[in-house]
């Protein structure tokens, strides 16, 4: 009898242990995953935008290895736009760029979520140029902005299956860098700006993320 209790209770055991290493096996099958930022989706719900959150990453991928992982994000924007007011008709033509590379540790806290952190290095680039036309004549402007830096970062995921998670992320970076511009037919003089800033981003950023 007692043996019979000994087998049983080793088989229940090692059932357990099957299971558990199973769903390790299973959240931690995929290897590589992107990540979109949809808060502007719910900032007229939600009432937030971009610029609340902090975070203007708009796509991210990361490959996953042994309990850490690779991060790199990017985001862009190129517009132009015309302004017709008062007899005079201004030009705006912008683009800028944001980088950013993170290395982070990986901790299952279950099998539903997930926490990340590490250290990031960010790198952001802006142009500029603006142009106004009138009777008396024309004026134009150029200005060009560049920063480098990075700090830490801190992920909270929610893993909805094995393939969706969502998440949210806080950040503190520093960064420095130089702002110049350049003005024409005018007598405003160029100028050529340092740049050091402290950024803290809460976790208001909502990012769904697709493992593969």
């Amino acid at each position: 009898m007692k043996n019979k209790i000994s087998v049983i209770f080793l088989a229940v055991l090692f059932c357990a242990y099957q299971t558990h290493a199973q769903n390790d096996e299973d959240q931690n099958i995929y290897k590589n995953d992107v990540s979109i930022n949809i808060t502007a989706l719910l900032g007229n719900a939600l009432s937030i935008n971009d610029d609340d959150t902090g975070v203007p990453y708009a796509l991210s991928y990361r490959r996953i290895f042994n309990g850490w992982g690779l991060r790199i994000s990017a985001a862009g924007n190129i517009s132009n736009s015309t302004v017709n007011e008062f007899g005079f008709r201004s030009d705006l033509k912008k683009s800028d760029t944001e980088l950013r590379l993170g290395y982070e540790r990986i901790h299952n806290l279950s099998q539903r979520f997930t926490i990340t952190y590490g250290l990031d290095i960010t790198g952001s680039y802006l142009s500029e140029k603006s142009e106004v036309f009138g009777q008396g004549g024309s004026f134009s402007q150029n200005q060009i902005q560049w920063l480098a830096g990075g700090g830490p970062a801190i992920r909270f995921m929610y893993h909805l299956n094995k393939r969706i998670i969502f998440h949210t992320e806080s950040s503190m970076y520093f960064t420095a860098g130089q702002s110049s511009t350049e003005n024409f037919n005018s007598s405003i003089p160029n100028r050529n700006e340092d740049l050091f800033f402290m950024d803290l981003a809460m976790p208001q950023a909502l990012f769904i993320t697709i493992a593969f």
